[in-house]
């Protein structure tokens, strides 16, 4: 029989704000504070700041190519029953957080995954502006935003567009 309390329990346990990812980006805070040579990669202060939590995900009517989840999650949205959707880039766990692109109902309320067969379990990201995602990837020449913002330190506008949270669409 399983025991619902002791699952809860670890759950807690493992789990403190309740969000594998929140606590992901925590154990990165508290490195820092350890080693103040270390800091914290920057997309995870973008996540606490303005990310969007999808906890209601549905697939994509026809699931893009593994490992191209920036690339599948753009294209979606050429497509015309999503043109209004929203592109999210930020962290999904399936089996541990790594960055993750989907996209999002206009409202922000339903994930929708572009590339996964199984869902992840957990999913944080930043809703962000079409031209802005159109003006890196010209410039970078690849698909994808924050990590590659890398390759736009020459363009402080686009940097700090991001950094602002200018480049962040907001739904009221």
């Amino acid at each position: 029989m399983i025991n619902d309390n002791k699952i809860a329990e670890e759950h807690d346990q493992w789990f403190p704000t309740g969000t594998p990812i929140l606590d992901y980006i925590n154990s990165f805070k508290e490195l820092a504070e350890y080693n103040k040579d270390f800091k914290p990669p920057f997309m995870h202060k973008l996540i606490e700041e303005h990310g969007i939590e999808h906890m209601f995900m549905d697939h994509a009517p026809e699931l893009g190519e593994m490992k191209q989840c920036y690339m599948n999650s753009w294209q979606l949205l050429s497509d015309d029953k999503f043109k209004d959707y929203v592109y999210m880039e930020g962290m999904a766990a399936s089996f541990i957080p790594v960055s993750h692109a989907w996209v999002a109902s206009p409202c922000l309320q339903l994930g929708v995954e572009t590339t996964w067969k199984d869902f992840g379990y957990d999913y944080w990201g930043l809703p962000l502006k079409k031209d802005f995602v159109m003006r890196v990837m010209a410039h970078t020449e690849c698909y994808g935003v924050l990590d590659n913002m890398w390759m736009v330190r020459d363009n402080n506008k686009l940097y700090d567009e991001l950094v602002s949270g200018d480049a962040i669409l907001k739904v009221e």
